[in-house]
């Protein structure tokens, strides 16, 4: 393999060969138990545009000629590869909707030994596709004829869900900080009207990188009614009470 190295903020793989691979240190990528169930992150560019320029993520990696990958072409084609020898057998295609020559976000989940999920910005490519029979060896990344370059590489042990509310029944009680709230209409409502008004859940999420969303209504019109958002809340009674708001 040809050297890797940082530059200009991204990791990349300045050599244009026909496989090149990166893998995290192994007691990053082989310690027991880390291939059953792990989700890794990379945000990706290709500079090159043709359908054989390639670059994505290598797993079950144990030799030169012995691993399985996803790998993203510019043309908007995914593959769910698996490489034995001199053999390439195609286990699943997909597509996705980036651009040539953009930057785009790949989540990669490993559910079990050897069943995956991939999403590219947020869209799924990839549902729990089986791998085969192979449970084994490291994970990483990958090109192919292509420069590549990576940026916010992320590990993480286990696959997480999103955690989603549509307010289908009651409010739990132990949410409301301040104000009156209800779920009537399948909707969060806040009917109080008060200076300040906060619901916060008991998810302890002691993550420093989330996305959080939610769509909201208004129905008032002054520059004074506001509705937001409300992250890092800490409860009065333990904590100082603070909080950071979206408004």
């Amino acid at each position: 393999n040809t050297p890797w190295r940082v530059e200009n903020g991204t990791y990349n793989n300045p050599a244009v060969g026909a496989t090149s691979v990166w893998l995290p240190p192994p007691c990053i990528s082989s310690l027991p138990g880390q291939n059953q169930s792990f989700t890794f992150r990379s945000r990706m560019f290709n500079p090159y545009n043709g359908p054989a320029n390639l670059v994505g993520i290598v797993f079950h990696h144990e030799a030169e000629r012995d691993y399985a990958e996803v790998v993203f072409s510019p043309t908007g084609v995914v593959q769910l590869n698996r490489v034995l020898g001199h053999a390439r057998q195609t286990l699943a295609t997909g597509s996705f909707a980036a651009p040539p020559r953009t930057w785009f976000d790949v989540k990669f989940e490993m559910h079990s030994l050897n069943e995956i999920s991939v999403a590219v910005d947020g869209e799924p490519v990839f549902e729990r596709v089986q791998t085969g029979d192979k449970s084994a060896g490291r994970f990483g990344l990958i090109t192919h004829w292509a420069p590549g370059r990576f940026d916010n590489v992320w590990h993480d042990l286990g696959v997480f869900n999103p955690v989603s509310e549509s307010f289908s029944a009651p409010l739990p009680s132990s949410w409301v900080r301040s104000g009156q709230w209800d779920t009537q209409g399948g909707t969060l409502n806040s009917t109080a009207a008060g200076n300040t008004d906060v619901v916060a859940t008991q998810c302890a999420c002691w993550r420093t990188d989330f996305r959080y969303s939610a769509r909201l209504l208004n129905q008032y019109g002054a520059s004074g009614n506001l509705v937001g958002l409300v992250y890092n809340y800490q409860s009065a009674g333990l904590y100082a009470g603070d909080y950071y708001e979206v408004v």
